[in-house]
């Protein structure tokens, strides 16, 4: 039996997808999981800028975290979170604040475009919501200008704010904050807190219980950078042996796992799994589909193969770079030729179908066959698989067809 096997194309470019896995989301334990010990429950990779109130949480490290002293707040994903204050006048109006930095996995990329999210909930003490919850990105020499991190950080400009005049009360719920910049391409640090004068931080009271103090403490979680270009991501093609299970996909990410609908091929109506990668066990060469849809991003797909060990996969390669389809967009037509060759010495049907494998087009190639031109008139602008099978009704080869008009 022939290797099935799933390519997809650029839509914008006549192009095969490179694979290869990239940073999906630049922050180092973004959701604080990690944390240094069972004697400092402080989270990896984070620390406060002035080393004053900085508190990391989990389950594993002080127990069950609705019962935390400052915070009846659960995690919004797995066992912890960080709890800080954003806002704090006391002793005739002397500033108090928390700035949490963490090292970014890599720089980011100049001009390119990323989507940035994180969580807060208000802590049950404070006195007072507040509206200036932002995110910073910058490099060492910016966060070397800082002397006093428990002060209004003014002169540096968050790429990322929540908007002015939300103010955010809930202690029961997480709300989202959100926001995309584009990158200079010097930034290695970010830095989450409150960086606005008490002047132009919008306020509002509403606990008396610990009146008269004015503070606002918060609880943050899932904190995100991701490319807004994020390529969805299913591996390389590699081999199983009998009984073996084999992992494909990225690394598991909060930010990115609730994004990511698996399906192995020919059911692309059944989702298998919900997550960045996976472990599979297939008992005969099967190809899965991974459907990114992110927030900030568009649909993006990507294929893996996972073969009996020893099945000729160098012939299927072949195959795949001699075949050539243009254009692609395709407007009323698309041709599919094979340099060398006639295209029925390799495949004897051309199918089209929707994501959805609903069959909508299907073509005989004859031995006469060099070049074969397919209407596409007919088909509304979207996306398609393109399918070519061979003498025995087996997939060859898929590959992406785009209609555009």
């Amino acid at each position: 039996m022939i290797l099935r096997i799933l390519l997809l194309l650029k839509i914008s470019a006549c192009c095969y997808v490179i694979k290869g896995q990239q940073i999906a989301n630049y922050v180092t334990n973004g959701s604080f999981e990690k944390y240094r010990s069972q004697l400092d429950c402080s989270s990896e990779n984070w620390e406060d800028l002035d080393s004053i109130s900085l508190v990391a949480f989990s389950n594993d490290c002080y127990g069950n975290s609705p019962n935390f002293s400052f915070s009846y707040q659960l995690p919004r994903t797995g066992k912890a979170a960080a709890f800080t204050t954003y806002y704090l006048l006391m002793n005739n109006f002397i500033y108090v604040r928390t700035y949490l930095r963490t090292k970014l996995k890599d720089q980011l990329e100049k001009d390119k475009v990323y989507c940035v999210k994180f969580y807060v909930s208000n802590g049950n003490n404070s006195t007072y919501g507040i509206d200036a919850f932002e995110a910073y990105f910058g490099d060492s020499l910016s966060l070397d200008t800082i002397r006093y991190g428990h002060l209004p950080l003014t002169y540096l400009s968050p790429q990322v704010r929540n908007p002015k005049g939300n103010i955010i009360t809930d202690t029961l719920n997480w709300t989202a904050i959100t926001g995309t910049f584009v990158a200079n391409g010097t930034e290695k640090y970010l830095v989450v807190g409150n960086f606005e004068s008490d002047a132009n931080t919008d306020t509002l009271f509403y606990n008396p219980t610990n009146s008269p103090q004015v503070f606002c403490e918060a609880s943050l979680d899932d904190v995100s950078c991701i490319p807004v270009d994020l390529p969805a991501y299913a591996g390389p093609d590699k081999p199983y042996f009998s009984g073996d299970s084999v992992y494909i996909g990225r690394e598991l990410d909060f930010a990115v796992d609730p994004y990511c609908y698996w399906y192995k091929l020919p059911n692309m109506t059944t989702t298998i799994d919900t997550a960045s990668g996976l472990w599979v066990k297939p008992t005969a060469t099967s190809t899965y589909v991974v459907r990114q849809e992110l927030e900030c991003n568009s649909v993006k797909w990507d294929t893996v193969v996972v073969y009996e060990d020893g099945v000729g996969i160098d012939e299927l390669k072949i195959k795949n770079e001699k075949l050539k389809m243009n254009p692609n967009p395709a407007n009323d037509e698309v041709e599919l030729s094979v340099q060398h060759a006639g295209l029925a010495e390799y495949f004897q049907t051309v199918e089209i179908v929707d994501v959805q494998g609903r069959l909508l087009k299907e073509v005989a190639i004859t031995s006469a066959d060099v070049i074969l031109k397919i209407s596409t008139s007919d088909l509304e602008s979207g996306v398609y698989l393109l399918r070519l099978l061979d003498a025995e009704n087996e997939t060859v080869i898929v590959k992406k067809l785009a209609v555009q008009r």
